[in-house]
């Protein structure tokens, strides 16, 4: 499957097979205790979505319009071009992580701290040729089921190249 165009869902796939599973997974937490916070009345109580601070907001919309004018684009670069809204992604996970007490919270963010730095370490020094463990790990890049698929095929020609890895 070949595209002069490229394709929509280039960015979001580039996104979770290229992100360590310990930062998506606390990227999904983070999201579900500040949804879970606001189904269980807290919006409501601090006055509703007036009360989430400016902060917040300023955080959130400038990576929501920069991911959807990458899915607006036609050039399929690799993770590079989603880059700038990291940031902000996590300083709204680390605000949705922190803001309240949940149990567990120490053990939790204790173990995907560590997920992450083995998951990183993992791949020294071909940094580069990352995919994460549910992809395949950075043998996805080469042979493996996902490397087979046209978007795979694609997003490791353009994120690894000639620094893929050999281990």
């Amino acid at each position: 499957m070949h595209s002069a165009r490229g394709w929509w869902y280039y960015y979001p796939v580039a996104f979770v097979v290229k992100t360590p599973v310990a930062t998506l997974a606390a990227l999904a937490l983070a999201a579900a205790l500040t949804v879970t916070f606001a189904e269980r009345g807290g919006l409501r109580r601090l006055g509703g979505w007036r009360a989430v601070p400016f902060a917040c907001w300023t955080m959130a919309v400038p990576p929501a319009i920069y991911l959807v004018s990458c899915l607006a684009s036609h050039v399929d670069t690799g993770l590079r071009q989603l880059l700038p809204a990291y940031p902000f992604l996590f300083a709204l996970a680390s605000a949705g992580l922190f803001h309240r007490r949940w149990k567990g919270r120490p053990a939790v963010l204790g173990l995907l701290a560590c997920l992450v730095a083995v998951e990183t370490l993992a791949v020294y020094p071909h940094f580069t040729a990352f995919f994460n463990r549910a992809v395949g790990g950075p043998a996805a890049g080469r042979g493996t089921w996902w490397a087979r698929t046209s978007t795979g095929a694609r997003i490791s020609r353009s994120s690894s190249g000639t620094w893929t890895s050999t281990g």
